[in-house]
């Protein structure tokens, strides 16, 4: 509700206006379904949909299933726009009729912090389909060679919100409950509607407003968060053995595993039960992991930032008391 109108304003005040824009409300208790209600009856452009809550997945197919236009692009309520983003896109479209995909940039908003979060470095093409494959499709996996000199990059390209997707290709797309996998949903999506894609073109101008909003699922502990990944890897593991991806692929993932050392040990430092004897003791589980193991023992060095490599050289001797230190470290700076 606090963010929803700031949401709704900068899409239907795009400088492009021939559009259809459908709200979901997915069951809210608070004001939203009426403000969605009030909006509907200004603009003939608009649909309201009102739902029972089933979590943001479910929203997305609701809006997906609806929606009769030939592009689709997804917009989280407490996130915005820039009043050009839609101009910016067709005018790609209109330049490559074919295009399956168009990308941009994103800012990501933190309180009063504004930081720019790139994909790729520049403006780029992907307009055959071994090109788009291999530096696109691949990367939803993970990150490969020169990639992981920017590890905090590993999830910039999976989120369903900075693309603009031809309707056929985002109608493949598969929702899975966050529940399930605990996070990257949004990468799951993209790995079924982009698997036929053959071209697309990334702008590198931060066109779309990501909220960080505190409280957010990030900041909450996850009890289960490492059999959700461990499920989530499974369904990309399963994925790239069914398809019969080329070996990048796999190596990609592993380096997704590997690197996840990151996002469990933050979780566990959210638990207001640990203290560092505990939080070593899981560390050395986790790190010892066959699963977890076999991929950080891959995981090739050389272009990782230096914090990295010492983290992951400490993972792969298993020095789990100077991971525990490495990890607390990173949550001071944050």
């Amino acid at each position: 509700e606090q963010y929803l109108k700031d949401c709704v304003d900068s899409i239907i005040n795009q400088s492009y206006q021939n559009f259809e824009l459908i709200l979901v409300d997915d069951g809210s208790s608070d004001n939203s379904p009426k403000i969605c209600d009030d909006y509907d009856a200004k603009d003939n452009r608009i649909i309201v949909i009102h739902k029972s809550n089933n979590g943001v997945s479910a929203a997305r197919k609701t809006g997906l299933d609806n929606a009769s236009g030939d592009y689709i692009m997804y917009v989280d309520s407490d996130d915005w726009l820039d009043i050009n983003t839609m101009e910016r896109c067709i005018g790609v479209v209109h330049k490559n009729p074919k295009i399956g995909c168009v990308m941009f940039s994103f800012t990501k908003e933190v309180n009063d912090t504004s930081q720019v979060m790139h994909v790729f470095d520049g403006n780029c093409e992907f307009l055959d389909s071994d090109k788009f494959q291999k530096c696109v499709y691949r990367r939803l996996f993970g990150l490969s060679n020169e990639e992981l000199s920017h590890p905090e990059r590993l999830e910039n390209l999976t989120t369903c919100w900075m693309k603009l997707y031809r309707s056929d290709l985002a109608k493949q797309g598969d929702f899975i409950d966050i529940k399930k996998i605990g996070s990257c949903e949004d990468g799951i999506y993209n790995m079924y509607a982009l698997r036929n894609c053959d071209s697309a073109v990334y702008i590198d101008e931060p066109l779309y407003h990501y909220r960080k909003i505190k409280g957010s699922l990030s900041d909450v502990y996850r009890g289960q968060l490492i059999e959700q990944w461990k499920c989530l890897f499974g369904i990309m593991q399963k994925f790239i053995n069914d398809e019969k991806l080329p070996e990048k692929f796999q190596e990609s993932l592993n380096n997704r595993i590997a690197l996840s050392i990151i996002g469990i040990g933050m979780n566990e430092l959210c638990n207001p039960e640990t203290d560092f004897g505990k939080l070593r003791k899981y560390i050395k589980k986790y790190i010892s992991d066959e699963e977890y193991s076999n991929s950080y023992s891959t995981l090739k060095l050389d272009a990782l930032p230096i914090a990295w490599k010492v983290l992951i050289f400490c993972c792969k001797k298993r020095l789990s008391f100077m991971v525990c230190l490495i990890l607390h470290t990173i949550r001071a700076i944050k």
